[in-house]
């Protein structure tokens, strides 16, 4: 808007991150949450607020921010005329933490501080949670982020595909009137044959929406490897290159850090494909713990407790989430050996 916009940026008083936006809205208060805010790009890393430097250097009118609050503060309560209008008394309005992912993180049933995850849906950002930024240039060209994190910390990530190729495949063959379901896909692929090919799930050939299977086709073609035919095959191929990815992300996070993770968390979508959860362990050799399927949810309602007082901290939290009927420990098992000699090959 700077550059091409001027005058409608101009008449701008505030700027409000969407989350931001719904807080304002219930309570007429305009404030910035720290997680949201760290995707802007615009803080300073080491204050945690905004960049009064880089924000002059773009050109960028300075009254537009509000406040950076954290996670977990009391924003207000619901404006009375809200509350008329339902019929309920004024109730506390608390600024979670407004980027997903995070939510999600604090979600994770971890019994460390020190622990890696995967939030995997339609796309995945595999990371790890740090009490500093990880700026090296390494982890720069390494294509790794530092996002605000739930409790002011910093996670260290990166996107990577996750279940998209599955999704758009699946609509692929439904939409040439092929009935088929994820349950379907994820049973196929299973008695499919093992490590016959292999994609880069972040290359640019499956970013867009359409012809999926094609594409995978074309691509195990001009590799010079197996073109997988059945939907089984080719669902089996993206996920066992999904694990391939996650183990190549792991290494690359336990060389930035200095640390070895003793398990990876996933939550979100990708936790319902059990085929997905046991190869990533495979491949990382190290146990899959899969749940919560809604962490962003439950990630949300935990910080809002914590706030409240109705628990006491993070720990208490994690501990309840952890003895949930959906958390699904998957052990690795000897086939790491087979994705290391395919990988070297």
């Amino acid at each position: 808007m700077v550059q091409h916009n001027p005058e409608e940026l101009a008449q701008a008083q505030t700027l409000l991150m969407m989350p931001d936006l719904f807080t304002y809205f219930l309570t007429g208060k305009m404030q910035s949450e720290y997680t949201e805010a760290s995707t802007s790009q615009l803080l300073d890393i080491k204050t945690k607020n905004w960049s009064s430097q880089l924000i002059k250097k773009l050109g960028i009118p300075a009254h537009l921010f509000t406040d950076i609050v954290m996670p977990g503060t009391r924003a207000g309560f619901i404006k009375e005329d809200i509350c008329r209008e339902l019929g309920i008394s004024a109730v506390p309005v608390i600024s979670s933490a407004g980027h997903d992912t995070q939510s999600a993180m604090a979600a994770v049933p971890a019994g460390s501080p020190d622990f890696l995850f995967i939030s995997c849906g339609t796309w995945a950002l595999m990371g790890t949670h740090c009490p500093e930024p990880v700026v090296s240039e390494e982890a720069r060209e390494a294509g790794f982020s530092n996002e605000g994190g739930f409790d002011g910390g910093i996670s260290l990530l990166t996107n990577i595909t996750g279940t998209w190729m599955i999704q758009e495949s699946k609509r692929y063959w439904q939409s040439i009137g092929e009935s088929v379901s994820y349950d379907d896909l994820d049973k196929a692929s299973k008695t499919a044959k093992p490590f016959a090919c292999f994609i880069d799930p972040r290359a640019p050939d499956f970013v867009a929406p359409g012809n999926m299977p094609e594409r995978i086709q074309n691509y195990c073609k001009k590799t010079g490897q197996y073109v997988p035919q059945t939907k089984g095959e080719i669902i089996r191929c993206i996920q066992e290159s999904l694990a391939f990815t996650y183990r190549n992300v792991r290494d690359k996070i336990e060389k930035l850090t200095g640390k070895t993770y003793p398990c990876i968390h996933i939550v979100g979508g990708g936790v319902k494909s059990a085929l997905l959860c046991r190869l990533t362990a495979d491949a990382c050799g190290i146990p899959v713990i899969a749940g919560p399927v809604e962490g962003a949810v439950l990630g949300n309602i935990g910080i809002q407790m914590i706030s409240m007082g109705i628990l006491s901290d993070l720990t208490q939290f994690r501990q309840i989430v952890k003895n949930m009927p959906d958390i699904v420990c998957y052990e690795n098992s000897n086939l790491e050996t087979h994705f290391l000699l395919i990988a070297s090959r």
